[in-house]
Parts: C-alpha cells; sequence; structure tokens
C-alpha cells in the first residue's frame, strides 16, 4: 500500500513510502495525474476543516470526502438480465426436460473445468469429476425454476459425493415483475435478446417507486 508522507522531501517534493521506502514524486508526474484525473471542484462542495498538506507556493493537496446528497428511493434504478423459462407455466418436470434444451444437451466442457476448479484444488484424491444440471422446481419467486450445475465426484477410496456448484433460473417475465412489484419496483422497459418471438433471455429496466417506503 502506498503512503503519503506527512512532509516534504529536501528539494521540496511531494513522498510516498511503499515498502519503507520513501520515494519523491516529481512535480511533472503530480501535474500529469491532476490533469488526467481531476475535476473542477463544485460550489457546493466545502473544503473547511479538511486535512491539509501544505506543498508551498499556494498549493496544497487536501484529503476530501465528499458524500453528495440524493434521493435514494426516487432514483434508485435496476438493469436485470434474465433467462426467460422455456416451457409454460403449468408445464410438468417432465414437459420442462423436454423444453428446455439445457437440460438434454451435453454439460460445456469450458464451465465443467472452470467449476471445478475448487474441487481439483483441495481434493488431491480425485479420479472423476462429473457434471450435469438438475431441474429444481421449488423456488422462491413464481413461476421459475433453477438449473443446478450438480458435480458427481469420486475419489481413489471409492467414496461418491455430489456437490452444487452454480445454479442458473429462469424465469416468467410478468409474475418477476410482480414480484418486484411488491418491494417497490416499477419495471420500465423489456429488451428481448434474441429472435424477437422466442428469446431465451430479457434485459430489465426497474426503477424504484418514488416515495415507496417498505410498508406493504
Amino acid at each position: 500500500m502506498l503512503e503519503l508522507d506527512d512532509g516534504l522531501s529536501d528539494d521540496d517534493r511531494l513522498c510516498l513510502t511503499y515498502e519503507g521506502q520513501s520515494v519523491a514524486v516529481p512535480w511533472a508526474v503530480l501535474c500529469a495525474v491532476f490533469d488526467r484525473f481531476g475535476r473542477e471542484k463544485a460550489p457546493e462542495v466545502s473544503l473547511e476543516g479538511a486535512p491539509r498538506l501544505d506543498l508551498g507556493g499556494g498549493r496544497a493537496l487536501v484529503h476530501l470526502r465528499h458524500r453528495a446528497r440524493y434521493d435514494v428511493i426516487a432514483r434508485d434504478f435496476l438493469v436485470l438480465d434474465i433467462r426467460r423459462r422455456q416451457a409454460p407455466l403449468n408445464a410438468s418436470e417432465e414437459t420442462i426436460r423436454q423444453l428446455d434444451a439445457v437440460l438434454h444437451g451435453q454439460f460445456s466442457k469450458a464451465h465443467a473445468e472452470w467449476l471445478s476448479t475448487p474441487i481439483r484444488m483441495h481434493c488431491p484424491d480425485l479420479t472423476t469429476c462429473d457434471f450435469a444440471y438438475v431441474l429444481q422446481t421449488q423456488c422462491p419467486i413464481p413461476g421459475s425454476y433453477a438449473l443446478d450445475a450438480v458435480a458427481t465426484v469420486k475419489t481413489r477410496q471409492g467414496a461418491v459425493r455430489r456437490f452444487s456448484m452454480s445454479r442458473f433460473k429462469s424465469y416468467d417475465e410478468a409474475l418477476l415483475t410482480q414480484s418486484f412489484a411488491r418491494l417497490g419496483w416499477e419495471c420500465l422497459l423489456s429488451l428481448p435478446i434474441g429472435p424477437q418471438e422466442h428469446a431465451p433471455l430479457a434485459m430489465l429496466l426497474m426503477k424504484r417507486e418514488e416515495g415507496w417506503t417498505g410498508e406493504a
């Protein structure tokens, strides 16, 4: 971590300390940093009482922690990327398995490699690690279901264990927006991602309702 020294070097340059070594910063470097990242101070921002390091020549560094006032309830927005459910609301688990291509397709080798990393790191006697998606229909959001990426792990001792390594949820968009509405969120826009009639994904723009207090 870089630390700012509480004084200047012998040649009046700002100093930074890293791992016990103090390094003087050339003025040209300091000016370039402020030219690149600096902004004009807003009139309402006060520097009164803030810690200050005098750099001489009318220059100073001021430790400023400014928190602008804003109305969280009236101006909160949420962009939500969802996977739409691939079967009708009244579909049975068997029908979902038939209609959702993920459940009867092969598990991605790249995903398996990525998800199995912690297993391979912490299981030295691992012999095999096979992945499959498992359908879960008991989900908190009405009309949704989840696909669990389950790893079946076998070891040299013959033990077989199963681990849920990730979960991908699919939603009925209308019921999802209703659930958000109960929490004070309004859906302003829904954009399908993919073929318009059967887009598997959607992006929702949500806005917290003005004046919502969290009371039912």
